[in-house]
């Protein structure tokens, strides 16, 4: 009886703690309609893209997987200006660019290295920082694909037990 109890007791508790994660998420994003905000695509699962925001996760109901251009036109009519779907993970190296009204095919190099972690970071940090500096959009989008691609080719593939960090700034250059 006392398992039984305790097991119903952590049921209860796990719900509880998804529960306020949700409303704080909620409550963190209720009033930013219409802002652009950095995200890490982290998995598709029964049909939705799990994005990472940083401070946990949202779903973005996209409906059903798909292309990147779909995915693109999935997430766009849910409000944002422009979506960048990214694809360096993926069987093309091919970031895809929706801005409303275009799509965007953005070709980025592929280097088959071990150190790809911190990629999308460098991805959105660039990105983020081009656009405040006024530069439009597709090239921005472009200028940040490089720089992330050329992050990973300088990647520190001997940093670690795992996957290596990318080398945005050449330091493997400098040894």
């Amino acid at each position: 009886y006392g398992r039984i109890a305790a097991q119903s007791a952590k049921q209860v508790i796990v719900q509880k703690v998804r529960e306020a994660e949700r409303d704080r998420q909620y409550d963190e994003y209720k009033d930013r309609i219409g802002d652009v905000v950095n995200g890490i695509v982290k998995r598709v699962e029964y049909g939705n893209v799990v994005v990472d925001l940083g401070r946990g996760e949202a779903i973005v109901l996209a409906g059903r997987p798909g292309s990147r251009r779909e995915l693109a036109e999935r997430i766009h009519a849910l409000g944002p200006a422009a979506v960048i779907v990214t694809g360096g993970h993926g069987e093309e190296p091919v970031d895809h660019l929706f801005d409303g009204n275009e799509h965007f095919e953005i070709r980025v190099p592929r280097y088959a290295k071990r150190s790809t972690h911190g990629a999308g970071c460098t991805h959105s940090a660039t990105l983020a920082a081009l656009l405040a500096r006024g530069l439009p959009l597709r090239e921005a989008a472009e200028e940040a694909g490089r720089i992330a691609s050329n992050a990973v080719a300088n990647g520190l593939e001997w940093l670690g037990a795992g996957e290596g960090p990318v080398d945005v700034f050449g330091l493997e250059a400098g040894r």
